[in-house]
């Protein structure tokens, strides 16, 4: 697939608005998604959310970054969701296309792991239940 060329003015948009009418990041959200093909099933949920970056955050001493936040324009989550279970990834960053490739990365990453812990499909839901079920993922 063809990388999206961006627009030099759509960081100054509300991000919501941007994933949800601007063809250019929907076409970019499409193209990255396309990526968690090997890690979800027809089944699987995937949403992508804009949040709040100035929104109170939990912070653990992991993700000082986190404290960060309320510095950068973009908040994105990448959410899965299936059979009860969910997983996500979020990120902060001040141009929105890479604050979505990055949330796109930190999720591969988690999936990438649970599918090395979990030699069948049945076994990695019950893994990212029991992830979820000790909260959300971030």
């Amino acid at each position: 697939m063809p990388k999206v060329k961006r627009k030099k003015n759509v960081s100054e948009k509300n991000p919501a608005t941007l994933i949800e009418t601007d063809p250019e990041v929907k076409s970019f959200i499409y193209q990255e998604l396309a990526e968690l093909n090997p890690y979800v099933s027809p089944q699987t949920v995937i949403m992508v959310i804009a949040r709040d970056p100035k929104e109170p955050l939990e912070i653990d001493d992991d993700n000082y970054e986190l404290a960060q936040a309320e510095k950068y324009a973009h908040r994105i989550a990448i959410v899965l969701e299936e059979d009860g279970a969910s997983i996500e990834a979020e990120s902060f960053n001040n141009d929105i296309f890479d604050a979505i490739r990055t949330a796109k990365s930190i999720l591969i990453s988690r999936l990438a792991e649970l599918q090395e812990e979990a030699e069948t499909p049945n076994e990695r839901a019950e893994l990212i239940n029991s992830y979820s079920s000790n909260g959300q993922l971030h």
